[in-house]
Parts: C-alpha cells; structure tokens; sequence
C-alpha cells in the first residue's frame, strides 16, 4: 500500500472516528417546534432573503409576498397577508435533518417510533405545541416527503 493511500484511509478513518463522538444534534438542520435551515415560521421576507439568498421563485398577491421557494435547496415559505410573517416553513430536502435523524425519505414508522407523542395518521405526522411552532411530516407511499413547521 503506497504511503499516499495510507494517509488517505488514516485520514477518512480519524474523520469517521470523529463524527462518532458528535453528539447527534450537531448535525440537525431540522429543529423540531423552532427551525429548518435556520428559516423560523414567523420570519419576514427580507429575513429569510438574509439567511437563505435570492429566492429562486416568489408570488404575490398584489405588493404583497405569498410564497418563496428557494428550489436548489428544497426550502420553502409561505406568508401571511395580514402581517407578511412567514406562517410555514418547510423544506424537501433529503439534507435536512432532526437531531433523531429523520429527514425526508425516512420511512413513516421511523417517525412515529421517533416522536411517540405525535398525531398520525396515514399521509401525516403531527407534533402540536401548545402557543407553539407546530411540526408535520407528510408522507407518500410510507416515506416522508416534505417537513414543514407551521406558526401559531
């Protein structure tokens, strides 16, 4: 084995050596009742431009912002028209995860063993919080298929 194809299996090996010793919300994206991609229910438009960039795709109603999709990242808002906050957040993205692991694709039964205390039912999973950012699983076909958190 050349030394050069052991510095890289050394290597990889300390990174994966590493990753193990993370604790398992390091890698969450998806906070469970808060965030997703650090979007919030409750942002404003500038606010989530801020955090995310130009959104690939925006509709309105009038001078007013309904929608904004930022598709390259599978990340999407959907506002208020009385106040212009974001009333949901959600996202397709395989990327993002809860600190449980669950991300889009996980099998619904994954979900439900992750969060017993959820509403389902076949299509969904629901994780309410009283004067709280609810959170929904939506599934197709057994999997999850998009994440989204939702304002009061």
């Amino acid at each position: 084995m050349s030394a050069r194809r052991s510095l890289t299996l050394l290597a990889a090996g300390s990174l994966a050596a590493g990753a193990l010793v993370l604790p398992a919300a390091a890698g969450a994206n998806i906070v469970v009742g808060q965030s997703i991609a650090g979007m919030k229910p409750q942002m404003s438009f500038a606010q989530l431009k801020r955090l995310l960039g130009k959104p690939s795709y925006v509709t309105h109603a009038g001078k007013k912002v309904v929608t904004a999709d930022w598709e390259g990242r599978k990340l999407y808002a959907s506002f208020r028209l009385a106040d212009g906050l974001a009333a949901t957040v959600s996202t397709q993205s395989p990327r993002q995860r809860t600190a449980e692991g669950i991300h889009v694709g996980s099998k619904a039964a994954a979900v439900r063993a992750a969060y017993p205390q959820a509403s389902c039912d076949s299509r969904t999973c629901f994780i309410n919080v009283s004067d709280g950012v609810s959170t929904g699983f939506n599934f197709t076909r057994g999997r999850v298929d998009s994440i989204a958190l939702v304002a009061p």
